[in-house]
């Protein structure tokens, strides 16, 4: 990826506009001191094209405000020289803007630490913030109905906060920060739908020889620094970006905590760029990814990590590129949630994921619905896809290691949001597809190659997908052209090892003369993973059983198409609802960290709902139904000699056997000699140790969020996590 990206050139630079007379960016924007601080109170920031109120007056336009107005705007002028000769920046006549147009946008900019809430419209503008970089200057944006265009440059722009993660190095970068102290942070307002579109800034220089960069800013929705985004109260409320670049960029770290945020972008629509450092993680919400309207575009770019928590992701890269749906240069980790990334270009996956995901690499890519199928053929999840790709990664809380089948097209009922079906109630006619091989993670081909010996061929009508209801994003801007992919904070890369002075790179051993290397055992004709020959289809090698297992994640050389060139159809007959991504418990959200645990101790029929519709995860679990469970787990043996607890005498009570055989198979010895302790809620440490009493089921110290050792009563979905550990290994 950064060999591609290299190559591809640089971007950028920029300008302020006065109302009077243009100067230099660089004498006009000024970090401002937090000395003076606002109340701590919000402070309301109503949007239109004739007036801009603050706390329902009229907006200043002094400088020395908290809120003001102006038309000073940083953007790309229409010129290629300083007047000193020097050059501009490396902006083509596609990124240029003339003064007229800068000058038609009102700069609402905000000079001081709080908490702002924003609403109303503006058809040509920006918010810029600008307050300083101690620890104090923070700053909150809530968007509480905002419609916001600019044309030149982002419309929204974290320029000047706090960063919370600035002492971070390549050489002390891990993929676990904490954004909870960013100076830059938004939060989508409960209920309400906000779009934001905007444009870039090419790189340009600053007035002198060297060449070196004074701006740069490629996303719609800017930060310069670390930025967090949450939803609110409700969590429901929306946020539109639509870009004719990047859409949602930080200079450093992005988390996003909730709230829905939908993306449709003509480059990446995620990009946090600083090379070796940067962390994106989704922790809650959804979020929804189209970067498909211009030449080229990742779904989510990081140039250093990706981590996944919870929550639902949908990242659909460019169909025209070789672009992945999740890409990142240190490596992407899925621990829950959500998760579907497509693209055609694929980025491994951590092995070292807390949750399952599958990888499918499509021999011939699809735009199709994709079934995936327990080995009953119950649906477990379903997405149509908008347009054709060939790598796909998917993951739910609901996928366990077992044996899967996967279908393409057919005919679906159920609950669908932006192609994904949460609920199934239906699903025949689909085409059964087959697998030529399974693939370590970190062995998968990285693009398609070539079908023709000319070139990549790729789709030149991607249709992206349609936004949610009540949700439809204004028009763009003036139209821009797609730009370079960026490189971390405009700065020119440096050179993948072993280039130097535009040589190419020393050849990997076996490779001479520019012949590829010889194929991997099982593949043929140098078809590669994304080939149309790829792994050779035989009887020998097609397989319809994908066997997923934390060690065996990927599935290579996927088709219909059987060794004699039929295609087989087949029809699964399911007519259960199921759900998709959640489990059936109305209490027991889809992308909770428990939600697996949940689902495979149901389906193991080791723990129940407390109701139909409930499991509820946080009541305690007493001593009896712990020694229940782990009675069901033994297959609930044969019990012939009662226990010697007074507590347990009765032989109607359904923790009758259960204890009394814990008790004379040594799992138990009770809270006293004498008695059991019915009633009482299990600890989690004497949950542990009765665990490892039954028998070897590795190591239960590593389980997340259950601490071994604590004493406190043992929720059930702790139990349910501990089970779930200890049954997997």
């Amino acid at each position: 990826m950064n060999l591609k990206k290299f190559l591809y050139g640089l971007l950028s630079a920029t300008l302020v506009v006065s109302s009077v007379t243009p100067v230099f960016a660089a004498e006009t924007v000024t970090t401002t001191s937090s000395q003076t601080q606002i109340s701590s109170e919000e402070v309301t920031i109503s949007l239109s094209d004739t007036s801009i109120l603050v706390n329902g007056e009229s907006a200043s336009t002094d400088n020395n405000d908290a809120v003001y107005t102006s038309h000073d705007i940083i953007y790309y002028e229409d010129k290629d020289t300083y007047d000193s000769g020097n050059a501009y920046g490396e902006g083509t006549a596609e990124d240029k803007h003339s003064s007229e147009e800068a000058l038609k946008h009102t700069v609402v900019n905000i000079t001081k630490p709080g908490t702002y809430r924003i609403s109303g419209q503006l058809s040509y503008g920006q918010i810029f913030v600008n307050v300083g970089k101690d620890e104090a200057d923070k700053v909150t944006l809530i968007l509480d109905h905002v419609d916001i265009n600019c044309s030149v440059a982002p419309a929204v722009f974290f320029y000047q906060v706090y960063e919370c993660d600035a002492d971070a190095t390549v050489e002390t970068a891990t993929n676990q920060v904490d954004t909870s102290n960013a100076g830059a942070r938004v939060i989508i307002a409960d209920d309400s739908v906000n779009h934001v579109t905007g444009s870039y800034v090419a790189r340009i220089y600053k007035d002198t020889t060297e060449q070196k960069k004074l701006h740069k800013y490629d996303g719609a929705f800017y930060s310069r620094m670390s930025m967090e985004i949450d939803g609110e109260t409700k969590g429901n409320g929306v946020l539109n970006i639509t870009s004719d670049n990047e859409g949602l960029d930080t200079e450093l770290h992005l988390t996003i905590n909730g709230g829905k945020i939908n993306i449709q972008s003509s480059d990446d629509g995620i990009n946090v760029n600083e090379d070796g450092i940067s962390v994106f993680t989704m922790n809650d919400g959804y979020l929804n990814i189209y970067a498909g309207n211009g030449s080229e575009g990742d779904g989510i770019d990081s140039n250093g990590w990706n981590v996944i928590n919870g929550g639902t992701v949908i990242s659909l890269a460019n169909p025209k590129s070789m672009d992945g749906g999740i890409d990142s240069d240190m490596g992407s980790t899925i621990n829950g949630g959500t998760v579907i990334g497509a693209g055609n270009m694929y980025d491994p996956l951590e092995d070292d994921s807390k949750q399952l995901f599958m990888f499918l690499q499509l021999a011939e890519k699809t735009d199709q619905l994709l079934v995936v199928t327990d080995e009953k053929d119950n649906p477990v999840f379903a997405y149509d896809f908008p347009n054709d790709y060939t790598y796909i990664s998917l993951s739910t809380p609901t996928l366990t290691e077992g044996t899967y089948h996967v279908y393409k097209g057919g005919t679906i009922k159920g609950t669908e949001t932006d192609g994904f079906y949460t609920t199934i109630t239906s699903y025949f006619e689909g085409t059964k597809l087959h697998h030529g091989g399974t693939s370590t993670n970190q062995n998968i081909g990285m693009m398609t190659p070539p079908q023709d010996g000319n070139g990549p061929s790729f789709s030149t009508n991607g249709t992206p997908p349609e936004i949610p209801d009540n949700t439809q994003m204004p028009n763009q801007g003036q139209s821009q052209p797609t730009p370079p992919e960026g490189i971390g904070n405009g700065e020119r890369p440096t050179p993948p090892e072993g280039i130097t002075n535009g040589e190419p790179p020393t050849l990997p051993e076996g490779m001479a003369n520019g012949e590829p290397p010889a194929p991997p055992e099982g593949m043929a004709n140098g078809g590669g993973f994304g080939g149309p020959q790829g792994m050779q289809s035989s009887s020998e090698t097609e397989n319809y059983d994908f066997v997923l297992s934390a060690s065996n994640k990927g599935f290579t050389n996927v088709s219909s198409t059987t060794a004699t060139g039929n295609t087989a159809s087949t029809t699964p007959s399911s007519t259960t609802t199921n759900t998709v991504g959640t489990t059936s418990f109305s209490d027991v959200k889809g992308d909770s960290w428990y939600a697996q645990a949940v689902t495979f101790c149901k389906n193991k029929g080791l723990m129940g709902g407390t109701s139909s519709t409930t499991f509820s995860p946080s009541a305690p679990v007493t001593r009896e139904m712990f020694a229940t469970i782990l009675y069901r787990l033994a297959g609930s043996p044969n019990v012939t000699t009662p226990t010697s607890f007074t507590d347990v005498k009765n032989e109607s009570a359904y923790y009758y056997k259960s204890v009394s055989w814990a008790n004379q198979s040594g799992i138990t010895k009770g809270i006293s000699s004498n008695a059991f302790g019915v009633g009482q809620s299990i600890t989690v440490q004497d949950a542990v140790v009765m665990l490892e009493r039954y028998g070897k089921g590795g190591d239960l110290t590593q389980v997340e969020n259950v601490s071994s050792t604590s004493t406190s009563p043992a929720t059930r979905a702790q139990i349910a996590a501990l089970l779930m550990q200890y049954c997997n290994n």
